[in-house]
């Protein structure tokens, strides 16, 4: 009888302690996953911000891209496509001088050179591209030609040069100047 007397509270002790053993090691290995879980979290929200970044920097840098194609001018074509590649100049002509009337300058004359000798773009590629060199004399005042080349070299949708400006003092009023500039455009040959 007296074994049986310790026997049941001995289960009961022998039980109790198997059970927070048990419980022990659940909880430690509850314990060392949460704290894994929680490196594992943190590396991957290091991850993320890094990716976040650099996709901010993908972003500036497409934006910066698309500013500057924006930025370059495109050559003249025509949507006509029977017009003869001489015929092509005709609207940019009109847009010179409406720039110059917009300004206005006055127009004292305008002569042209289809393909001008030594011009650049042509010396690289005279095959795919047709250029016109306008030279103009105009009267007026410095900020009349300046708002003038501001308008055609900044505003102007397609590709131009200038390669040549000289200004003069007009001997019979000094608030007036005589320009003399070139100004080359250039379109796309018809294929």
């Amino acid at each position: 009888m007296k074994k049986n007397k310790f026997l049941v509270p001995g289960c009961i002790i022998l039980s109790i302690v198997i059970f927070i053993t048990i419980i022990y090691s659940v909880v430690n290995s509850t314990i060392t996953a949460n704290a894994d879980l929680n490196q594992k979290t943190k590396s991957l929200d290091q991850q993320i911000t890094t990716k976040q970044e650099e996709a901010k920097v993908i972003e500036r840098q497409n934006n910066e891209n698309e500013m500057k194609l924006k930025s370059i001018k495109q050559m003249y074509q025509t949507t006509n496509g029977t017009a003869s590649n001489m015929s092509v100049f005709g609207p940019m002509f009109n847009d010179i001088i409406k720039a110059a009337q917009t300004n206005k300058l006055m127009i004292r004359s305008i002569e042209y050179q289809m393909q001008p000798v030594g011009d650049a773009i042509l010396n690289i590629n005279s095959t795919s591209y047709n250029a016109c060199e306008l030279n103009l004399f105009l009267v007026g005042t410095y900020p009349q030609l300046r708002n003038f080349l501001n308008q055609i070299v900044n505003d102007y949708n397609y590709l131009i040069s200038i390669s040549n400006l000289e200004v003069t003092a007009f001997s019979g009023d000094t608030n007036y100047i005589l320009a003399n500039t070139s100004i080359v455009l250039y379109s796309k040959l018809k294929q």
